[in-house]
Parts: C-alpha cells; structure tokens; sequence
C-alpha cells in the first residue's frame, strides 16, 4: 500500500514541479517582452531633434516592430496561463491525494497493491494457482467463523 500511494504522490508532486517550472519560465519571457514593448511605447512619443519633421518611414517602422511585440506578448500571456492553470490542478490533485491519510484512497491503493504483487507472483511462476486457491480459501474460513 505504502508503496503506490507513495508513487502516485510522488508521481504527481514531480508533474505538478515540472509544470509550476514550465510557467514560471513562460512568466519571465512575458515580463521581458512586455518590458520591451512598453520601452518602445515610450521611445516613440519623442521626437528626434530640434524642430525637425517626424520621419515617416521610421515611425512606421517602429509601429511595426511595436506589433510585433505586442503580438509575442499577448502569445507568451496565453502559454503562461495555460500552464498556470495545469500547474494548479496538478498542485490540488497531489495535495487531496495527500491528505487522504486514514481514509479510502491509500486503502484501494493498498488493494491494488496486493492484487499486483499476487498477479506478478503468478505471472512469473512463484505461486501455483492451486496454492493461490487453497490459500484463498483458507483465509475465508477463517474469516466466516
């Protein structure tokens, strides 16, 4: 029992790592591009130098650029909460799972665990299946008294 329930515990606390690592990586790309985005929002409202005309082809270079910017931000804030949101739930999964202590889930894990290891035992030929039968019915003797 003590086994799965700590694999599946441990299982999930490494995805839910992996995921929390993957949006907090996805956070930083959407601060820098969105640092270089309002820095170029900033640079074009001045003017260069004194009384001279505005240049055309600059401006529209730079609104270009300024798009193409907001374009790769608005992309990084979608991948940031779309692994935001699968790191939460990986998060509350593994802690439900963990504070099942003493109740129904580390009991069906330990279940398994024992129809596992009686599976492997006669897939592999350690126990007959006549063994398996005569114990089986043993313990059920037992337990009608």
């Amino acid at each position: 029992m003590i086994l799965l329930y700590a694999f599946a515990v441990l299982l999930l606390g490494l995805v839910a790592f992996v995921t929390g690592r993957r949006a907090r990586t996805m956070e930083r790309k959407f601060i820098r591009a969105a640092a270089q985005a309002d820095a170029l929002v900033k640079e074009m409202s001045y003017r260069g130098g004194n009384n001279s005309p505005a240049d055309p082809l600059r401006a529209a270079k730079r609104q270009f650029e300024l798009g193409r910017l907001v374009q790769a931000r608005d992309r990084l804030e979608t991948k940031y909460d779309t692994w935001e949101g699968r790191a939460e739930k990986c998060r509350s999964l593994r802690d439900r799972l963990r504070n099942c202590r003493g109740r129904l889930v580390p009991y069906v894990f330990g279940v398994i665990d024992v129809v596992g290891a009686f599976a492997l035992a006669t897939v592999f030929g350690i126990v007959d299946q006549a063994q398996l039968r005569h114990a089986f019915e043993a313990a059920r003797t037992v337990v009608s008294r």
